[in-house]
């Protein structure tokens, strides 16, 4: 096991015991990390994104399938799980109250680490698959310059809380 791939994988074991100040002392002060929320820079940043996905899922672990380690990149493959039982944010505001719905999640993310320390990671997860878990759902849009046109030219807005 490399160096770079020992830091990760404390870091992993440091998040799944939810121990957030052990898990930020594998990242630098200037750490960015990219995912499909947005971009997080620095310790303050990248800790908000950490406890908000904790507070959102506090029962959250991730399950590691397969790791791929070179130089300084690692590459990890695995599953969270978990329950919903706090906010989770929605792209340009809003949020899904808790649920108590129970989520497998799959995810990539890759590691850069140099000096022991984590600098940059890209975290790849389907973001329609886990707000479709937690209850939300594609709905029509009025026509605008913040909305996307689908290949059959009908107008969608992404996600909006299903009235119950």
């Amino acid at each position: 096991m490399s160096d770079a791939e020992t830091v990760v994988g404390r870091m992993i074991n440091a998040l799944n015991e939810h121990d957030l100040d052990r898990a930020m002392r594998f990242f630098s002060g200037d750490v960015v990390g990219v995912g499909p929320g947005g971009q997080a820079e620095g310790h303050a940043e990248v800790a908000s994104y950490y406890t908000a996905f904790v507070d959102a899922f506090p029962d959250v672990r991730m399950t590691v399938w397969s790791t791929v380690a070179r130089d300084d990149l690692v590459v990890v493959e695995g599953m969270y799980t978990g329950t919903h039982r706090g906010p989770v944010l929605l792209p340009g505001g809003g949020s899904i109250e808790a649920t108590g719905q129970g989520i497998s999640l799959r995810a990539c993310v890759a590691f850069t680490v140099k000096d022991d320390q984590i600098v940059s990671y890209q975290s790849y997860y389907d973001q329609l698959e886990l707000f479709a878990r937690l209850g939300a759902k594609l709905v029509p849009a009025i026509d605008g310059p913040c909305c996307n046109t689908s290949p059959h030219g009908s107008v969608l807005r992404l996600f909006q809380r299903r009235r119950r």
